[in-house]
């Protein structure tokens, strides 16, 4: 078995309790270089500690006190989350939780999931109220103009990072978001799901818009940088939580509608043949794209959660332009990676990047 089979051996024991593979002792360092680079190592930790890989007294120790770290952030982002939903919840305003720690819930040990930040969707009516909130929270001195975006409102209160968002997402073109913000009004507004943190009642997406929502999330980190396996485990968790609730017939449609089709049966192949979800609970699964899955999932080991596994070697130049024709270079590459997978959604890419990028050069360049 090479080290990247024993890797989804571990990972597939870690979701759903199969059990230990074999691992070689002389194969952890590798595996756990892996496990960092793909936002995993909590789950491939506690796996090797558990599965007798011969891991050294001092290596167990660091790899308890990793695991330790992530549970206890896990425990502060629930305690941030409940104490933000109630507070807001005290001013009018309701919101529902994206992502992130409503995935984790739906893990076979949510505290071994490697934490992010908290997303939390309000709405364009009460969004400035909401992030004047947070601002205040974080202990900021006066309202961070700049950090206000069409899509959120991010600020740091401690050590964790809070988004108040006015849109789950942010769509290109404008034909492809005027279909998702339809999506949307229903998913985020109808027939939600309630879960509890901290004694407080928090809402998450509809399940069946919040696996559009998931994978399309994550499909824009990839095309933009690159994800982890962490965000194909949080979709495939979701799909199995939920497979008797997703309307199937409606989220084909989305699917198709947004042209996200070939990218899901990609996906689709990896949550299922390497993750191990139960072929019968993957919508649109099509055992024709393993090739293209097996593409799919060599740019996933190649540039890591946020493309941390491919960071060039030197760093990005101080010069402004030099900089941004640095920034240009990883850009290019990443279209050229997508195109094997769906040229048109590449295209998209390419033209809002470039867009956007001469956009802020002209922007800076005129003050």
């Amino acid at each position: 078995m090479s080290i990247e089979e024993t890797y989804f051996s571990l990972l597939r024991s870690a979701l759903w309790g199969d059990g230990c593979p074999p691992v070689q002792k002389e194969d952890v360092p590798v595996l756990s270089d892996i496990a960092i680079k793909q936002s995993t190592a909590p789950m491939i930790y506690d796996r090797l500690l558990a599965c007798g890989a011969g891991i050294s007294a001092e290596k167990a120790v660091r790899m308890k006190q990793f695991i330790a770290k992530n549970i206890m952030t896990h425990t502060s982002l629930n305690t941030l989350i409940a104490k933000v939903v109630k507070e807001l919840r005290g001013m009018g305003i309701e919101g529902v939780l994206l992502k992130g720690q409503g995935n984790a819930s739906h893990y076979r040990r949510p505290e071994l999931r490697a934490c992010g930040d908290i997303d939390y969707y309000v709405g364009e009516e009460n969004f400035m109220e909401a992030a004047h909130y947070i601002s205040r929270l974080a202990g900021e001195k006066e309202f961070n103009e700049k950090r206000v975006s069409p899509k959120h409102y991010d600020a740091n209160i401690g050590q964790l990072e809070v988004e108040i968002h006015r849109r789950s997402q942010v769509l290109y073109p404008e034909k492809r978001d005027r279909i998702y913000r339809r999506y949307s009004a229903d998913g985020l507004h109808k027939d939600l799901v309630p879960i509890e943190f901290a004694g407080v009642e928090v809402m998450t997406p509809e399940p069946t818009f919040n696996a559009l929502f998931i994978f399309q999330h994550y499909w824009n980190h990839l095309t933009t940088s690159g994800i982890g396996m962490r965000h194909i485990c949080d979709w495939t968790v979701h799909l199995d939580a939920f497979s008797d609730k997703i309307d199937r017939q409606r989220l084909e449609t989305m699917i198709k509608e947004l042209g996200l089709e070939t990218p899901w049966k990609c996906c689709a192949y990896i949550a299922v043949e390497k993750l191990g979800l139960p072929e019968e609970k993957m919508p649109l699964y099509d055992k024709d794209y393993a090739k293209k899955g097996e593409r799919l999932l060599r740019m996933i080991m190649k540039y890591g959660n946020f493309g941390r596994a491919h960071l060039p070697k030197l760093s990005r130049p101080a010069n402004y332009l030099l900089g941004k024709a640095y920034s240009l270079s990883h850009h290019i590459r990443k279209f050229i990676d997508t195109t094997a997978i769906s040229p048109k959604l590449a295209i998209y890419y390419l033209q809002d990047m470039l867009g956007n990028g001469f956009r802020a050069v002209f922007k800076d360049l005129r003050k």
